[in-house]
């Protein structure tokens, strides 16, 4: 049995460098949120698998090498219960067909709204279920 009221809510934002993060700067604030942040899909493939206590992750489509669906790919053969945002630049049928083919929970179009972004990781760190 774990004892929870150490838990730290841990999760994964791959982005690419070029991107700001004012739209998740308040998620990055929260005293009980660790944010692990990465910059290219190989770096985050890194990070998941040497993590396996994250609680969600959130990746941009657009990452370099490694993009952000086939990133997502490795994260579900690694944790399929993690919770996935992905954030693409243009949100079309196509993209968000492939993002639900992939595994992605939720799709959010850049920039994100900070509300928006705190209302589902909040949503998705209480309906985390450890396997």
């Amino acid at each position: 049995m774990s004892n929870s009221q150490n838990i730290t809510n841990r999760i994964l934002i791959a982005r690419n460098e070029r991107m700001g993060n004012e739209d998740i700067s308040i998620i990055l604030k929260r005293s009980d949120i660790e944010v692990l942040m990465a910059y290219s899909g190989e770096e985050a493939t890194g990070i998941l698998k040497d993590h396996p206590d994250l609680r969600m992750a959130v990746f941009s489509a657009d990452l370099a090498g490694v993009n952000g669906f086939d990133t997502t790919v490795f994260a579900r053969s690694l944790y399929p219960r993690l919770p996935i945002i992905l954030l693409v630049n243009y949100s079309t049928r196509e993209t968000i067909n492939l993002a639900a083919l992939v595994g992605c929970d939720q799709v959010l179009q850049n920039p994100v709204e900070p509300k928006t972004f705190e209302v589902l990781v909040d949503k998705f760190l209480n309906s985390v279920h450890h396997d």
